[in-house]
């Protein structure tokens, strides 16, 4: 029993004796790469120098908690990164700062591959990959993610948090800003890229960048949950975008961008001194075909509707299946932007297009646009395009208040707007001589939108309750509704205006 004492008493020495005192990555006594070689599973470093300097990257498969002063660690050099590498280990993260000295690095400045619990901590000025890339568990609480970049040709989709399936994301009262993303790919997102679940509790995004989705993009199929006063904010070039089918639900206290936009449209990518008038083309062949298909519950249209109108509304009804089963789509109006100049005359610009709408509770407006096609009496050098079909484009939402929610304060909504309804701003583009453009031109696009009403069939309220609200463009699931099943949001019905 003695002896037993002696190895007990040992084995706690041990444990206590895993301090970090010197900020040198030697591999020596007192460094940060000794300690994690020699503590078993589950110990605690404590880190009492001010910086950790490490030179290459760091692997640790053990589970482990480590305590900074605060401190620093900063990675130097071009093989960077903290890597978590075990799929069953937990690491608990206490009062750090991850940064590099600025060079590009194959490896976001954190990667997960377990669970791990990160509290007030740091991930900034990572450059190359990003700032963390999660792909199992991760949890963060009062954490910065800020000045990010995330570069061409290195992997990754976001700047800020990369959440890559299979990984839960979870975020309580978190702070993403000022994050770049400087890649093209239609995946790619600014702040955060959400390819599974995602929830954010009371967090901010705001000032990130990218090409698709500035504060968060999402991927089909993808979950998200924001909730208790989150804010996404003056995010470049919108504040959420993602692929068909994700599920974004909110709990009617979140704060979606800071402007709805003064008009119904507005362009943005056109020449100098070129303001474009839409003409009508109500009654028009192709506009016809629409009424026909908006008609026709088992036309494509239709069903595009339907799916992005059960994304929008879910969380609300309670029942959405039964409420969707009366869904009624209807033109609300037609035009088109013919031969509009653009800013690049190569045949590599774009121009964006901002719609502004609001709508009463079980009510949205959807912009449809028309697919260009050779017509077949062009020659080599000069196509005749026509419009075939219509299609609901990706969007990307700036602004977004839902039905009852209070606007913002010091926000102007637009004119066409009464007091409880929802309100929303959101962004699509034509790419010059790409799917939308029927001038094939270079430097010049012509695009034709049906604007479509669409309405849910009111329910029937089931226990004198109502849910939340969701703004996607996916389908309701059973993950939105037993998540706010019960919050109740009431609202009183009004007429809506469109253009």
């Amino acid at each position: 029993m003695f002896l037993l004492g002696l190895v007990c008493f040992g084995d706690v020495a041990g444990a206590a004796s895993l301090i970090v005192t010197s900020g040198a990555d030697d591999g020596s006594p007192g460094t940060l790469r000794y300690a994690v070689e020699k503590a078993s599973s589950g110990q605690t470093i404590s880190i009492e120098v001010d910086t950790v300097t490490l030179t290459t990257s760091l692997s640790i498969s053990k589970s482990l908690t480590l305590q900074g002063n605060p401190t620093t660690i900063y990675q130097a050099g071009t093989q960077k990164g903290i890597i978590l590498s075990c799929k069953n280990s937990i690491w608990k993260f206490y009062d750090l700062v991850i940064t590099t000295d600025g060079s590009s690095s194959d490896n976001p400045g954190l990667s997960n591959r377990g669970h791990l619990y990160l509290n007030d901590c740091t991930v900034t000025n990572c450059i190359g990959s990003g700032g963390i890339h999660n792909m199992r568990k991760l949890t963060m609480r009062n954490c910065t993610v800020s000045g990010n970049t995330l570069s061409p040709l290195y992997r990754g989709d976001a700047a800020g948090i990369d959440n890559e399936y299979p990984g839960i994301l979870t975020m309580h009262d978190c702070l993403v800003e000022n994050n770049i993303n400087s890649k093209s790919t239609s995946s790619s997102g600014g702040g955060i890229a959400n390819d599974y679940i995602l929830f954010m509790y009371g967090c901010t995004l705001r000032n990130n960048s990218s090409t698709y989705g500035g504060g968060m993009r999402l991927s089909s199929s993808s979950q998200t949950v924001i909730a208790q006063e989150c804010v996404l904010q003056d995010n470049t070039p919108d504040q959420i975008s993602g692929s068909d089918g994700y599920t974004l639900v909110d709990d009617g206290t979140c704060t979606i961008g800071t402007s709805p936009g003064r008009s119904s449209v507005a362009l943005a990518g056109m020449a100098s001194n070129s303001s474009p008038e839409p003409r009508s083309t109500a009654g028009e062949a192709d506009v016809i075909v629409v009424e026909k298909d908006l008609g026709n519950s088992d036309s494509t249209l239709y069903g595009e509707v339907r799916e992005a109108l059960s994304g929008d509304i879910s969380g609300i009804s309670g029942d959405l299946a039964v409420s969707l089963e009366g869904m009624n789509a209807s033109l609300y109006n037609a035009f088109a932007y013919e031969n509009v100049p653009l800013e690049d005359v190569l045949g590599n610009g774009e121009l964006e297009i901002e719609f502004t709408a609001s709508w009463p509770r079980y009510v949205r407006y959807y912009a449809a646009f028309a697919l260009a096609k050779e017509d077949g009496t062009g020659t080599e050098d000069v196509k005749n395009l026509t419009p075939e079909g219509y299609v609901l484009p990706e969007r990307g939402i700036q602004f977004e208040i839902r039905p009852g929610q209070t606007l913002p304060e010091g926000v102007n909504p637009p004119d066409f707007y009464e007091t409880g309804e929802g309100l929303r701003t959101w962004r699509n583009t034509v790419e010059d001589n790409g799917s939308f453009d029927l001038n094939p031109d270079n430097g010049v696009v012509t695009f034709r939108v049906c604007s479509i009403r669409a309405e849910a069939e009111t329910p029937t309220p089931k226990g004198g309750g109502t849910g939340g609200c969701d703004v996607g463009t996916g389908t309701v699931s059973g993950f939105s509704m037993l998540l706010f099943l019960g919050l109740p949001l009431i609202m009183k019905l009004r007429k809506n205006r469109w253009f």
